[in-house]
């Protein structure tokens, strides 16, 4: 499936220290409006989530915009419990790491 976190082509929107964007701004916002819908809606990109490498969700997590998406769907009433631990769980090894970060601290937080 196509995903919302596809990441920027090389040197596009670089930022320094940060390396290019891994999730767009209107990709993000389209996911966070999403996690708002029925669950039968959102299971796309559910899916996506919860079958990407773990390497590349925890650079979501740590992305301006993708850790905005992510703090959606782990704070969405309509995402099933599940759903949100399984996301927890396989950010679990990462967790030191989130929480430290200035953007991923908020994944953390939420």
């Amino acid at each position: 499936p196509i995903s919302p976190f596809a990441a920027a082509p090389a040197g596009a929107g670089a930022r320094p220290g940060f390396g290019p964007p891994v999730a767009g701004v209107l990709g993000s916002l389209l996911v966070q409006a999403i996690m708002k819908f029925k669950e039968a809606d959102m299971g796309p990109i559910l899916t996506s989530l919860g079958t990407m490498p773990v390497e590349y969700l925890s650079r979501i997590a740590c992305d301006p915009a993708g850790s905005r998406a992510l703090e959606a769907a782990l704070s969405s009433t309509t995402v099933p419990l599940k759903v949100k631990h399984k996301l927890a769980e396989r950010l679990t090894p990462f967790v030191v790491m989130l929480a430290a970060h200035r953007i991923g601290s908020h994944v953390v937080e939420g």
